[in-house]
Order: structure tokens, then C-alpha cells, then sequence
């Protein structure tokens, strides 16, 4: 399979070719009438973010998991009735969810956590889809998810870019940028799937070593990359 490799500076892109529409994902829409469809993923603090703002000022259609997830946790949903039932009401004192508290469980409770995913991630990916289905030929319908790959949700796209990065560099961001102690940004980093487990899984990998700036150059590159296929 043909690769292209992007680089600026200390980070880069590997791209295998083609990345081609699926027959699989789950829509009716005609490849006419929707662009692509990339997953887009990567463990906590490698710069997955920087990559949708990116892309998002280029142009592309962004479902991102996590304020899908804000979204459907508002005072009065269904979906935060369901956690409260399943968690109890401490963790939404008022009809508001404590979002650090409920993180507090399910990162050091693996059952846990797994009840909160079973309970959330066929919302999330429903409206995810409503999001996707909206995006229009010429950009990207991006779904920007941490847990893509584990939720076993690659099949709602047509390819998988990953962003990874250095661990000790991962540590040093989340600490620095978000204000994590070294601890906390490890135990979060080891709960998740490695970059070895979601390489398999990707047609697109963006290795981030380098500065924000070096990143947002190849998330370019590789956008501009991904809309010229078409």
C-alpha cells in the first residue's frame, strides 16, 4: 500500500493511500452527497485537538464525543437521569452533573466506567451520525473521539487518523497546559489504549514531537491531502 510522508519540524504524517469512501458506514446517503468521514483519535495530551481545530478552520464538519457528552449531560436529560440512577444522586448535587466527581469513580473503577460507556456511547454515536450526515461535499466529517477504537466504533467511518505522541511529552503538556499533577496525567495516560493498540486501526498517523505550530502544518497538509482524493 503507497504511503505519503508529511513532515515540518519535529512532527509528521504517514498517510496510506487510498483513503477511499466505505460502503459500510452506517448511512444512506449517496457518496455524492457526503464527503469523507475520518475517526479521529488519540490518548490523552497528544495534540488530538490541536488537529479538529485545525481542520475545523479548514473547513471540515466536526461531531466531537466529548461535547456531544456535555451536551447530552444537561440539567433535565434522559441521559443524565440514567447516570444519576446508576451512580446516585451525589454525583448531580442540584440536577448538575459533578463532572470531576464522576470521574473520580469511574477512572479508578473498571466496571464503572464500563456502565457509564454502555450507558453513553449509543447516545454519543447517535448524535454523532445526525452531525456527520450533515457535513458537505468539499470538507471532511470529522468524529472526534479518545475512545474510538475501543468503543468499536471505526465502523461509523471511511478511515481512522490517530494523533500520538511521547509519553514523558504527554505528561509534561497535561501538566503545564492543564494543570494536572504527575500522577494524575499518568494514571490517566495508563488507562488507555496505547499508541502501539491504535496503530493497527489507522490509515492516517500523526506523530507529534514537536511545537503546536509544527502539528497545525501537517494537520494542514494532510486535510488539503484528504480533500484533493476527491
Amino acid at each position: 500500500m503507497p504511503q505519503i510522508v508529511i513532515s515540518h519540524g519535529d512532527a509528521r504524517a504517514i498517510v496510506d493511500l487510498p483513503i477511499e469512501q466505505s460502503g459500510s458506514v452506517p448511512t444512506e446517503l449517496a457518496a455524492t452527497d457526503r464527503p469523507l468521514w475520518i475517526g479521529l483519535s488519540g490518548g490523552i495530551g497528544a495534540g488530538k485537538s490541536t488537529v479538529t481545530a485545525t481542520w475545523e478552520k479548514m473547513g471540515a464538519t466536526i461531531a466531537d464525543a466529548d461535547e456531544i457528552g456535555r451536551e447530552l449531560m444537561q440539567p433535565g436529560t434522559e441521559s443524565l437521569a440514567a447516570v444519576v440512577q446508576r451512580f446516585g444522586e451525589q454525583i448531580a448535587p442540584g440536577g448538575v452533573l459533578d463532572r470531576a466527581g464522576l470521574a473520580k469513580i469511574v477512572f479508578s473503577n473498571e466496571d464503572a466506567l464500563a456502565d457509564l460507556n454502555a450507558l453513553m456511547h449509543p447516545r454519543i454515536r447517535a448524535r454523532a451520525l445526525e452531525i456527520l450526515q450533515s457535513a458537505k461535499p468539499g470538507g471532511l466529517g470529522v468524529y472526534d473521539a479518545a475512545i474510538l477504537i475501543e468503543a468499536k466504533m471505526t465502523n461509523m467511518v471511511d478511515a481512522v487518523a490517530i494523533v500520538v505522541a511521547d509519553e514523558e511529552q504527554r505528561v509534561e503538556r497535561l501538566v503545564s497546559i492543564r494543570g494536572m499533577s504527575e500522577d494524575d496525567a499518568r494514571r490517566r495516560i495508563a488507562n488507555q489504549m496505547s499508541d502501539e493498540q491504535r496503530r493497527p486501526h489507522a490509515s492516517i498517523v500523526l506523530e507529534n514531537h514537536g511545537t503546536i505550530a509544527d502539528l497545525e502544518a501537517v494537520a494542514r497538509e494532510v486535510y488539503t491531502l484528504l480533500i484533493g482524493q476527491r
